[in-house]
């Protein structure tokens, strides 16, 4: 299992933008100093090119102009008349007059005659061969043991022809010392430490600047002998091969070279100017320098900047998390601060307006609530009323039944004897009159149920209308909680937006990273020349890398960030559903207290009943008891009062039956009333709990 990072947001966002600002530094430095030195690099080469070739026009000038007094003299009548003793007078104050060491006429045999005295035969030789053809030609140098006459350094022997009416009748030769090549050299250089030489086509040295020494010397041959001298002549090779001229680089003595080479023209020699690679970089070194400190002064400045910008960040974080963890514990007291208007501040934004939704609806829930308590409070102290009064009323009721069947025996003895009649008549008035307290009682009982019934039902139909508001307080805080819900479900789909464009990121580092290599590849391809760019190349990886390695980090934070909107919906979710247990609970409630209006609407009217029938009750008491005045006054109507006291009492017993009946039902009802009672005030208890879970201002 993978161990799980214990950097914290400030210090990885620190960590990502010091990596980001100091790889940039160092990519822009190194690209400048790169640029720079193959700038300057570019420039030298050029200029050195001009150089050479300017130096190589020279030294073709310098033997032109040699070659043309030689072809002066040679075109003297003292030349043409092949009269040694008439050249000789001719050739000898040249000898002092000019840069040349000897004169010496070739006859057509190849004969030399020196001033000096000595008179070889040359004919073997390649260059009085093309001399004695028409042609002025130059020697190859000549060592001062290798010619014919021995000397104390190295020569040069020009040679023209000797025309005479068109035709060659000798030769011209004029001996020079080879250093002169290198005094002419001399003065052309390159900046640093440089110097320039002469080769031949055969690739031996000719002239040299500052080492005469090496005069004679072929690297060509030095090469197969000496593996120090590879790379040196191979330069000389592609120079000899390469007739227009340019430029190239060699390791010489264990030092990089560069040098720039240009054929003179006409002449079988190249001219090369050559410097210390590292002695031309010394205006890069200072701007390298002066790039470090630069880049050292934005990496501070980065650094700086960056520690800041990840301060800030991690604090609206850190704010954010504490928010999340108060709507969590249900403190909705606090609006979340908006620092910026960004993402973040957007985010602070839909809490702060979740808060304010749910804020409303809580207190809206709590009044309605409070109302509803108090509500039950009042129904539940009405039902006990109407309890304690229907308990009065059934004892009344049990009572009169009772005295009913006293009458119903009574008014059977009088009919079966008439001596009893008066004791009975008494009785009956005794009764009567008792019966007719007991049914002004009951019609008294009777009418304050009525109005305690009527005052419940007007009670439950203020209740109703109060739980109708809070139904649509509910839907109204269900439909805001709903569309809170749908806020955060489009964040949480703003973040997977975050988390596609992270993806992407990391496919970009992918590409950086194959460029990367493709570049480190290109560069090992071009060698020396490469290793700068190779640097930069590895640079870029280990950025993509870096920035791999980040943008996986970024992705875990917008995970948890994800995961806590996760969390956030799914407390959201428990919320509607508390909501729909509430709004559950408000309809129960309602179609109880329309069952409670209904069972009261119902004893309403079973009262009004039993009023009537009371009222019928006390005006046949009343009736009995003037039956029984008259019963008093005269018994010969006793009989047919009987009679009708026996009629009147089959009524009355009828009555009470219904009225027994009544009260029966109006007792159902009122413990209906009082067990729903009872259940929603438990109901309104249990949402009383519930909300005040909730913290609101």
């Amino acid at each position: 299992m993978k161990k799980k990072s214990k950097m914290s947001i400030k210090q990885r966002l620190t960590l990502l933008i010091s990596l980001l600002v100091i790889l940039s530094s160092i990519t822009v430095g190194a690209i400048t100093v790169i640029s720079s030195t193959q700038i300057v690099e570019q420039n030298t080469r050029g200029w050195m090119t001009n150089e050479a070739a300017i130096g190589a026009y020279l030294v073709s000038v310098f033997i032109q102009n040699r070659f043309d007094i030689l072809r002066e003299i040679a075109s003297t009548d003292h030349m043409k008349s092949m009269d040694w003793d008439r050249q000789y007078q001719l050739l000898l104050p040249y000898t002092r007059e000019m840069d040349f060491d000897e004169f010496a006429v070739i006859d057509l045999q190849g004969n030399a005659r020196h001033l000096g005295g000595s008179n070889p035969n040359l004919m073997n030789r390649e260059y009085v061969q093309r001399a004695l053809r028409g042609e002025t030609a130059i020697s190859d140098i000549i060592s001062p043991t290798a010619g014919a006459v021995r000397l104390e350094y190295p020569v040069m022997n020009y040679v023209v022809p000797i025309k005479s009416e068109g035709m060659v009748i000798g030769a011209l030769l004029a001996r020079t010392n080879a250093l002169d090549f290198s005094s002419l050299i001399t003065s052309i250089k390159a900046r640093g430490h440089s110097y320039a030489f002469m080769v031949s086509g055969k690739g031996e040295y000719i002239a040299h600047s500052t080492r005469q020494e090496m005069i004679l010397e072929n690297p060509l041959e030095l090469a197969k002998t000496n593996p120090a001298m590879v790379s040196h002549a191979g330069a000389v090779q592609r120079m000899i091969s390469n007739t227009a001229g340019g430029n190239t680089d060699y390791i010489f003595e264990g030092t990089k070279m560069v040098c720039a080479f240009a054929h003179v023209t006409g002449y079988d020699m190249v001219l090369v100017l050559t410097a210390v690679h590292q002695s031309l970089l010394t205006e890069i070194n200072i701007l390298r320098n002066i790039i470090i400190i630069v880049v050292a002064v934005f990496i501070g400045a980065g650094l700086f900047v960056a520690l800041k910008i990840a301060g800030w960040m991690s604090k609206r974080l850190k704010n954010m998390k504490k928010t999340v963890t108060r709507l969590g514990d249900g403190d909705f007291s606090q609006h979340h601060p908006i620092l910026a208007i960004d993402e973040i501040g957007a985010i602070a934004g839909a809490l702060n307006q979740c808060m304010d939704n749910i804020q409303h609806l809580v207190k809206t829930i709590k009044e309605k609530s409070d109302f509803l308590f108090k509500t039950g409070e009042q129904l539940s102290g009405d039902m006990i009323q109407t309890a304690e009064a229907m308990n009065q009323i059934d004892v009344n009721m049990t009572n009169v039944n009772n005295r009913m069947e006293n009458q119903s025996a009574s008014v059977i003895e009088t009919s079966s004897t008439m001596r009893q009649m008066i004791s009975s008549i008494n009785k009956l008035s005794d009764n009567v009159e008792s019966q007719s307290e007991s049914v002004a009682q009951s019609s008294s009982a009777i009418e304050e149920m009525l109005a305690n019934i009527e005052s419940v039902t007007q009670t439950l139909v203020r209740n109703s209308e109060s739980v109708r508001s809070l139904a649509k307080a509910s839907d109204a805080g269900r439909g805001g909680l709903q569309e809170v819900a749908s806020d955060i479900q489009e964040i949480a789909r703003e973040s997977e937006g975050l988390l596609e464009i992270n993806s992407v990121m990391e496919n970009i580092a992918g590409q950086t990273n194959l460029l990367s290599m493709n570049a480190a590849i290109e560069a090992a391809h071009a060698g020396e020349a490469g290793k700068g760019f190779a640097v930069v190349a590895d640079e870029i990886r280990k950025l993509a890398e870096s920035s791999s390695d980040q943008s996986k980090t970024i992705s875990g934070v917008l995970k948890k960030i994800k995961e806590s909107i996760d969390k956030i919906t799914m407390s959201t979710n428990v919320v509607l559903e508390k909501f729909e247990d509430i709004d559950k609970g408000v309809k129960i409630v309602s179609q109880q207290e329309d069952n409670i209006r209904a069972s009261m609407e119902e004893q309403s009217a079973g009262s009004k009943q039993i009023l009537d029938a009371i009222s019928n009750l006390n005006e046949l008491t009343r009736q009995v008891k003037g039956s029984s005045l008259e019963m008093l006054e005269g018994s010969h109507q006793i009989m047919q009062e009987s009679e009708n006291l026996e009629q009147v009492t089959s009524e009355i017993t009828g009555a009470m039956k219904e009225m027994s009946r009544g009260t029966s039902q109006i007792g159902s009802a009122v413990k209906r009333v009082t067990e729903t009672a009872s259940d929603n005030k438990d109901n309104i208890s249990i949402l009383v709990n519930e909300v005040g879970k909730f913290k609101v201002q």
